[in-house]
């Protein structure tokens, strides 16, 4: 992240070198450092800045009033024709490789809808339960078994679903096809508009970027020697700030990324131009954007101005566009502030540990003491770094929330270590739509993420049971059956003609005389009824 926050008596803002020098290649275009010398930045800055126009923020009437169990909201976000379709598709791709490789899938029986989510409730399972691999998890070594596992789905057919997990007909893609993420099909689209239906957006949204951790071979990796994953697939997130719920997705794929317009990237860098194609919904309400160094500049502010869209964040000095001169390069002390406008655009450069560059276009300038437990330590920030610390830590809520219960595996094919994460994206959402609902009945107590995907495995399990079977071989222990209308044999000599597994044993009345004879037979009773 561009930016990171301390809570205790270091409460600070600073730049991570990591951010400003990612994606450096692709971003020359918004690095060139000339200024434009007819800009004068000693104006007073009062923008015109208009007034929300939307709804607060919150759960739409669709999806409040029609919510039972954790599994019912989830169900709202991955419907039932998703789960339905991931079944066909997986089916097909089984069908497809056992044409080309007639040993591969042996014994394969086609999945339901049932079937891929009692796979999901182990999937979810396993981020609460670490092992250190798929067989540890349905082993019978005292030591280390797990008893719920095998009584879900056995790890044949475990390993099977997933080998042949599959969203998409691989036969009907086309040749031409850019669309690195057309692995997942219709999945990924269908559930970020199920987002979406979700909430109302409200008045401030951040935007960040979060890294699914990725090792193999892939052309769009990304790497970060600064991240705790230092090699990933990179994805570019809307949340919203007060309710921290996932709005919008965009993935990194290198040039094949779907940016709206191609021409933004050499507008306002590839940083930039991700931010106006997640923010093509949400424009021209007058909602506050809240975004990091490795989006922002001077030229983007202007654009979403111009869109009625106003935005905050930190900013870098090589940024085109930004203010030069002694005034820029001077030795701050520790707490003081240098303040920049043209009247549209605010640019505040604040001295902490570190030097801070903030860029707004709605904010005056203004200082609030900042309350520390350490009574040496009382200072005056920015209001717009309070502020900016108060809503830009939506996505990193996400990661700190899910990344800790995260169940990744290196025999994950990328799209399907994505289609995971979009799966806990959903779990997550959910999480913040049934506290939110919830919150209002007497005695409810707010689950944590942990509590949540437990409530929701015990749903599956409960909406779809699992069909019990007889296990294991049958018994080998032998009974008794009554000869009740068959032919007695009497004889010593017939006795020795029945089979060795057979054997006659007398059978006495009341009296104490053997007045019946019974045959011990092993459990299979074909063997009786054929002698």
């Amino acid at each position: 992240m561009a930016m990171q926050i301390s809570e205790g008596d270091d409460d600070d803002l600073y730049y991570d070198a990591a951010s400003e020098d990612d994606f450096e290649a692709e971003d020359e275009s918004d690095s060139d450092i000339d200024e434009d010398e007819t800009i004068n930045w000693d104006e007073e800055f009062r923008p015109p800045v208009h007034n929300f126009q939307g709804p607060d923020d919150q759960i739409k009437d669709d999806f409040r009033h029609h919510f039972g169990t954790s599994l019912d909201i989830l169900r709202k976000l991955i419907d039932d024709s998703m789960v339905e379709k991931i079944a066909v598709e997986s089916n097909r791709y089984a069908e497809q490789v056992k044409r080309t490789s007639p040993r591969a899938f042996i014994g394969w029986t086609p999945v339901t809808a049932a079937d891929i989510w009692r796979f999901l409730s182990l999937i979810l399972a396993m981020t609460l339960v670490k092992k250190s691999s798929y067989k540890e998890y349905w082993s019978t070594d005292p030591l280390v078994s797990t008893t719920f596992f095998p009584s879900v789905m056995s790890r044949d057919r475990f390993i099977s679903i997933l080998r042949a997990l599959h969203f998409v007909n691989n036969e009907t893609v086309p040749q031409t096809n850019q669309d690195r993420f057309i692995k997942l099909g219709s999945f990924m689209t269908d559930l970020l508009m199920n987002f979406q239906r979700a909430i109302h957006a409200g008045k401030v949204l951040c935007i960040d970027e979060s890294l699914i951790p990725f090792k193999g071979r892939l052309s769009f990796k990304q790497y970060n020697p600064k991240k705790r994953s230092r090699f990933g697939v990179k994805l570019f997130l809307v949340v919203n700030s007060a309710m921290q719920f996932v709005l919008d997705v965009l993935p990194y794929q290198g040039k094949s990324t779907q940016i709206t317009d191609r021409s933004w990237i050499s507008l306002v860098g590839f940083g930039g131009a991700a931010v106006l194609t997640l923010l093509q919904p949400y424009l021209d309400a007058g909602r506050r954007i809240i975004i990091d160094n490795w989006f922002h500049s001077l030229k983007l502010a202007r654009m979403l101005k111009d869109r009625l869209t106003y935005v905050l964040g930190t900013v870098q000095k090589r940024r085109k566009g930004i203010p030069r001169g002694a005034r820029m390069t001077r030795k701050l002390r520790k707490g003081e502030v240098e303040t920049f406008s043209d009247g549209d655009v605010l640019i505040e450069r604040w001295q902490d540990r570190r030097e801070v560059l903030i860029l707004n276009t709605f904010m005056p300038h203004g200082m609030t003491e900042w309350p520390s437990t350490n009574p040496n330590n009382q200072r005056m920030k920015p209001d717009t770094v309070l502020l900016y610390n108060k809503t830009m830590g939506g996505v990193d809520n996400v990661d700190k929330t899910i990344k800790p219960n995260q169940s990744l595996r290196k025999s994950y094919k990328w799209y399907k270590k994505v289609a995971f994460y979009l799966v806990e994206l959903s779990v997550y959402n959910s999480m913040i739509m049934y506290n939110t609902t919830q919150n209002d009945q007497v005695g409810f107590r707010r689950l944590n993420y942990e509590a949540f995907v437990k409530s929701i495995i015990h749903n599956i399990l409960t909406k779809f049971p699992v069909a019990r079977k007889p296990r294991g071989r049958p018994s080998q222990s032998r009974v008794s059956v009554p000869l009740a209308n068959k032919k007695i044999i009497r004889t010593s000599y017939e006795r020795k003609r029945l089979p060795k597994q057979i054997r006659l044993f007398p059978l006495q009345n009341k009296i104490g005389e053997e007045d019946d004879y019974a045959v011990q037979v092993p459990c299979l009773r074909e063997t009786f009824v054929h002698w």
